[in-house]
């Protein structure tokens, strides 16, 4: 039986938050290539997990 794949991916998690003119919040979007890579393999079924970090 083969072995079942797994992808994990670590780094920082990135929010892009994106404002307005008047500095008003309209959209926040996650990403970074990795994350990218990740998000798409786990529409083509396969088992995705990160590992980040936050800094304040």
């Amino acid at each position: 039986m083969p072995k079942e794949k797994v992808f994990l991916s670590h780094g920082d998690i990135i929010l892009d938050n994106i404002y307005d003119e008047n500095l008003v919040l309209i959209k926040q979007d996650g990403g970074g290539c990795n994350w990218n890579d990740l998000y798409n393999l786990s529409l083509m079924g396969e088992n995705c997990y990160a590992l980040g970090s936050a800094r304040k």
